[in-house]
């Protein structure tokens, strides 16, 4: 497997903004029609060398015949061959020849989506234009995003500022076109705001690029997209730039907001509500947490630094926290402790990915991010180049009508093929040669779950990458070494031994009462799909009895020790189990009566008060729901 020195947390950045500058692009688009056909291929050439100009051969006719032709089916076809080409006969090393098949292809693809006009005219543009080609096209997420919106905002922002500006901000102008290319809106409790045009996002930052604290050209796209999903209006931007410019702190400005203890005690509406969600306005009238966050967040954004609204549930109710990547000149990592209280260290904190709209762990953030300005541009398109042909070999092995069939290349000197099936052993491959690119390509990493979770992994190989996994994240990111852990144990046929691996999990991540109780939850889970109650409720007991105080997993043990018990005929036992659980809670915080009924003491309460009633033990009954009720209000 690959070699771990290049781990993630071992960040080998020295000033931030100076080693985004000067990474160099050196781009190898293929050149103009007018630049005249590629070199000839020389018999007594090293047979990947061959290979390699007869690739760049094959690229320049295909987007001179698409420039000519307009005609981008015929494009999608010979790119599809060029690249299984490239997958089948190039050599691992060969990064470049990899990064650059698999740019084009994307892009074809994307461009032949829309409009062919519309498409012909952007693939012009991108010759011209080598950043923002080796930028957005690997950027964009045809799983959630239709590429003709994208690359319809790519036009617009054309249309406004032209087109040197928009390769002078490469990165900025793709982050802008992957998250703008539909409305945005963040939902910030009872409030709603949206985001700006994107023309005037862009405006706003490439106007102030001097101000930004990290600068804004060479920062990787990846981390901008946190940076250009702001809401508001701009002129809350350009307060909180006079403000907080130059802040390398701006998740203490969490702690700048006045909490609303108003809202809190007596439950009146938020003055910040009343006035309006500002940053001018959440500074002058307070708010909770989650008005702390939106605010510490924004200012960041305004400012340049990548940040993130994060939340979390813990035993008693949701917080809400702020990200945000810092530097201490040297290195640089997400940082996720501002605002995250000692309640909620030990529980995932999730926020929104810009792009996708959809909820991610912040461990998966900070892997993103630190792999990110640990390495090249260069590495990272690399890696996705890899990536893409894993796919597209995957694709291959899950089709009953799809055959990898690549033709063989015209060459005297032809190389052996390096893959001649779609098998996982050679999706593992090229899985492997992305992440020894760049370790922290996401998109490696849930293709290798994906295949542990159809169980195409054999046993050997879940070994392998398990430990791979476990020396590439040492004690960080818990979060994401169980989510890429659990199919692979959950996929492994041998009852007895998953059940030693689920025991070595708890026994590895214990330390975070989240996790370790989510995963006696999934072995109690094997147990009862197996039939094996009794076992089944010993691990659902165990979290009852260990965590009821430790987060909203215990509500859930207890509801299944209780079913367990049920199907071995001991329905004795369960109010006992429920006297117990409830002897044991921790009352939660009595101001906090607007989100007492979140609660695991009012939802464990509660439960047990019915259980209670079914008994006939009405006195006692009756006790514990004054209790509760006294203890918490209708949420309005």
């Amino acid at each position: 497997m690959f070699d771990c020195s290049r781990q993630i947390h071992l960040i080998l950045l020295t000033v931030l903004t100076v080693s985004f500058l000067g990474i160099g692009w050196e781009s190898q688009l293929v050149p103009t029609a007018a630049g005249g056909p590629a070199a000839a291929v020389r018999a007594d050439e090293d047979p990947h060398e061959a290979f390699n100009s007869y690739a760049r051969q094959q690229l320049t006719l295909i987007v001179d015949d698409l420039e000519e032709t307009g005609d981008f089916e015929r494009a999608t076809g010979a790119i599809d061959e060029l690249l299984d080409q490239v997958i089948a006969y190039a050599s691992l090393d060969q990064r470049d020849l990899f990064r650059d098949v698999a740019m084009h292809h994307r892009l074809i693809w994307q461009l032949g989506v829309g409009d062919d006009d519309v498409g012909l005219e952007l693939v012009q543009f991108f010759r011209s234009s080598p950043k923002l080609a080796y930028t957005l096209p690997f950027l964009v997420d045809t799983a959630v995003q239709d590429p003709a919106d994208v690359y319809g905002l790519l036009n617009d922002l054309r249309e406004t500022f032209g087109d040197q500006p928009l390769e002078r901000f490469a990165s900025l102008t793709a982050a802008i076109c992957v998250v703008h290319d539909r409305p945005f809106t963040r939902r910030v409790n009872e409030n709603r705001v949206s985001a700006p045009e994107p023309a005037a996002i862009f405006h706003y930052f490439a106007s102030n690029e001097q101000h930004m604290l990290f600068g804004l050209r060479d920062v990787p796209a990846e981390l901008l997209l946190y940076v250009v999903d702001v809401t508001g209006h701009i002129g809350e931007l350009e307060w909180a730039l006079r403000r907080y410019r130059g802040d390398q702190r701006v998740g203490e400005r969490f702690f700048d907001i006045d909490y609303d203890y108003d809202h809190w005690d007596r439950d009146q509406e938020k003055a910040v509500t009343r006035f309006g969600l500002t940053l001018p306005n959440v500074l002058e009238y307070g708010g909770v947490c989650a008005d702390q966050a939106y605010f510490a967040m924004n200012v960041g954004k305004a400012i340049g630094v990548p940040t993130a609204y994060v939340s979390g549930r813990g035993r008693d109710t949701s917080h809400a926290w702020v990200g945000f990547l810092e530097s201490d000149g040297r290195h640089a990592w997400w940082n996720f402790d501002v605002g995250r209280y000692e309640a909620y260290q030990n529980v995932r904190g999730v926020l929104l990915n810009p792009q996708s709209r959809s909820r991610i762990e912040d461990s998966l953030l900070g892997m993103l991010g630190e792999g990110a300005v640990a390495t090249t541009p260069r590495e990272r398109q690399q890696a996705a180049a890899l990536r893409e042909a894993a796919a597209r070999l995957r694709d291959f092995g899950t089709s009953d009508e799809l055959d990898f069939d690549p033709p063989t290349p015209e060459l005297d000197l032809l190389p052996e093929p390096q893959i001649e099936s779609p098998d996982i052993a050679h999706q593992l491959t090229l899985i492997e040669a992305a992440l020894r690119t760049s370790p922290a390509d996401l998109g490696a990493w849930q293709l290798l779950r994906d295949a542990a979770e159809a169980d195409d992994l054999s046993f050997a190989q879940k070994r392998e990458w398990a430990g791979v996994i476990y020396r590439l994240c040492g004690d960080r990111y818990f979060d994401f070494q169980v989510d890429m852990l659990r199919p692979m144990i959950e996929s492994t046929n041998d009852l007895d031994r998953q059940n030693r691996l689920w025991n070595q999990a708890y026994e590895r991540y214990r330390r975070r009462i989240d996790l370790a109780a989510e995963l006696r939850l999934k072995q109690g889970h094997m147990w009862r799909r197996n039939g094996e109650h009794r076992r089944a409720g010993e691990c659902y007991y165990y979290v009852v009895e260990n965590y009821i105080n430790g987060g909203p997993h215990a509500v859930r043990a207890l509801q299944l020790a209780a079913r367990q018990l049920e199907r071995l005929g001991r329905e004795r036992d369960i109010l006992p189990m429920y006297q117990e659980a409830w002897s044991a809670m921790e009352t939660p915080d009595p101001r906090a009566r607007r989100y007492m009924r979140q609660s695991n003491w009012y939802r464990v309460g509660t439960a047990f008060v019915r259980r209670l009633e079914n008994a006939g033990h009405r006195a006692q009954a009756a006790e514990i729901r004054q209790l509760l009720q006294s203890r918490a209000v209708v949420s309005q």
